[in-house]
């Protein structure tokens, strides 16, 4: 795991592969290797970058909300000190919003991108799910991750995870 400084911010990544660079944004409750998988099936040789968003795996937790431009400037930059000022974007659940942003942003530097059970923007129904949310994290961090785990993963996903389910509920 690397990080890069960004106006007193830390951000984390994972930098693995050789080819035309992909950066890559994980969803809530996961980091990084959240990409593993993925990046070990992948068929294609590309220069895998999997950023870290705020207040996840090795990237500084925000005092406040996260801010979806900062995040997307702190990715941008990311790339460009990696040497990669056009680059693909991939992203899964709230990282596919990142990318969204980061391709109407950007649209300069981002070639291509991918949303994966992502949105465009935040309906009734978004601001329901993160007010459930809040109300589970403010009652049971535990129950909270237990929901998310359920809510985020296929069951062929979790039952691969289920020998790491407590560990994951107890982080």
């Amino acid at each position: 795991m690397a990080i890069h400084q960004r106006n007193g911010r830390s951000i984390g990544y994972q930098l693995s592969g050789d080819g035309a660079p992909l950066l890559a944004v994980h969803g809530t409750t996961q980091a990084g290797n959240a990409w593993d998988q993925v990046r070990d099936a992948f068929p294609v040789s590309v220069t895998w970058v999997c950023a870290e968003l705020p207040g996840s795996g090795e990237s500084s937790l925000p005092a406040g909300p996260i801010d979806l431009d900062e995040t997307v400037d702190d990715f941008v930059d990311l790339m460009a000190s990696l040497g990669h000022d056009h680059f693909d974007v991939a992203g899964y659940s709230l990282g596919a919003v990142v990318a969204l942003r980061l391709a109407a942003r950007h649209p300069d530097r981002v070639r291509t991108v991918a949303s994966v059970c992502g949105w465009a923007a935040t309906d009734a129904r978004m601001r329901l799910t993160f007010d459930v949310w809040e109300r589970l994290i403010a009652v049971d961090p535990g129950l909270f991750m237990r929901y998310a785990l359920v809510d985020g993963y296929t069951a062929g996903a979790l039952a691969m995870l289920e020998p790491m389910v407590e560990a994951a509920v107890a982080a």
